[in-house]
């Protein structure tokens, strides 16, 4: 009697088959994580400003941004049921980085980071010895740190040479034209009341604004009038105050470097923890508008600096509070920039939804 092999081959195949199905399932999902996690990369080195952000590097915060820049992308790896390996990915990645960070600070003898031994733990658990042949002098040469390190401590270095030359005397800054804003509507911000704080968000950008920032926000402020653009591109980062109010209270405030503004701080904390690296403001002054960007990171040093107000508010003296800005301009709340009528903006960025960018040949 002959017996037929041919089920047997079918369901061989059919095995086959789907062992190949799944492979090629588990191909794409690893390719989505791999380029959602270069995208990661790319945001934090775009971002980064120092050795300060490496220190606070917190991976919640790029899951901010990577949900913000490119939601489509995200949105694939919850479709994959691969965020969650992305997350611990991007976990790894940052405790590295950090780690890294902190060795570059140690090989260089900058102060950033406190040497304390939870995180000499965590560069020992990710470079072994290293930072032990650094503190003992065995290590001097860059090209004997690992590569990462190597790399930070590239970027430190270049920052540092750039603040020697006579730009680091002024903040940065351009003059904008005062024709094509598009939507937003200029003429009911030249009639707001001096101090009046708009927010700006990135698809209502005119193109001679879009083009001087990274940032997805902007503060548009109405200047008082005779306010000159040479009081305004001071070189310092805003800083957090506590002020002494009429009443007599301590209120909390937001200082724009040059003292000529303050925005109540943990009334609009949500917008001031919007921006990334810097804080571009744009001023409305009486016959220009001027646009300066402050160095201003949540991550590397916004976040500590809330966390210190709130600690100073605290204390009972009231000593520590200063009644020097009587004169200064200020804003209790930051409101939507104001807008003309006119067809939504289309968004800035997507993310295809169809084959990923890895499987072009080039």
């Amino acid at each position: 009697m002959i017996v037929s092999s041919q089920p047997d081959n079918i369901a061989a195949h059919i095995t086959d088959s789907r062992r190949a199905a799944d492979r090629a399932a588990e191909g794409r999902t690893g390719s989505i994580v791999r380029y959602a996690l270069n995208t990661a990369i790319e945001l934090i080195n775009c971002y980064e400003c120092g050795g300060e952000f490496y220190e606070h590097l917190d991976s919640p915060i790029v899951e901010e941004w990577l949900a913000h820049d490119y939601p489509a992308l995200v949105h694939q790896l919850h479709t994959a049921h691969s965020y969650e390996e992305f997350r611990q990915h991007l976990n790894a990645y940052c405790a590295k980085l950090s780690a890294a960070g902190y060795i570059a600070d140690a090989f260089l003898h900058e102060e950033f980071y406190a040497r304390y031994e939870p995180r000499a733990y965590e560069s020992e658990r990710f470079f072994p010895g290293v930072l032990q042949k650094i503190w003992d002098g065995r290590l001097r040469d860059v090209e004997e740190l690992p590569s990462s390190v190597a790399l930070i401590v590239d970027r430190f270095c270049r920052r540092s040479d750039i603040a020697r030359h006579d730009n680091s005397a002024i903040a940065l800054h351009s003059h904008l034209r005062c024709d094509g804003w598009g939507r937003c509507d200029l003429a009911s911000a030249q009639t707001a009341p001096a101090g009046t704080t708009f927010l700006l968000r990135e698809e209502h950008f005119p193109w001679h604004l879009a083009v001087h920032t990274f940032e997805k926000y902007a503060l548009f402020i109405k200047a008082p009038t005779g306010l000159k653009a040479s009081s305004l591109i001071n070189p310092h980062r805003p800083s957090c105050i506590t002020v002494r109010g009429d009443s007599g209270t301590i209120e909390p405030w937001f200082l724009v470097p040059g003292g000529q503004f303050l925005i109540s701080l943990f009334r609009n904390e949500q917008a001031l923890l919007l921006f990334r690296t810097f804080l571009p403001v744009v001023f409305l002054l009486d016959d220009e508008i001027l646009l300066v960007e402050y160095p201003w990171s949540p991550m590397a040093f916004g976040r500590r600096l809330l966390a210190q107000m709130r600690e100073e508010l605290t204390w009972t003296e009231s000593c520590f509070a200063s009644d020097s800005f009587a004169n200064a301009t200020i804003a209790s709340e930051v409101l939507p920039m104001p807008l003309l009528h006119g067809p939504e903006p289309l968004p800035v960025r997507h993310m295809p939804d169809g084959p990923w960018e890895d499987s072009i040949p080039f």
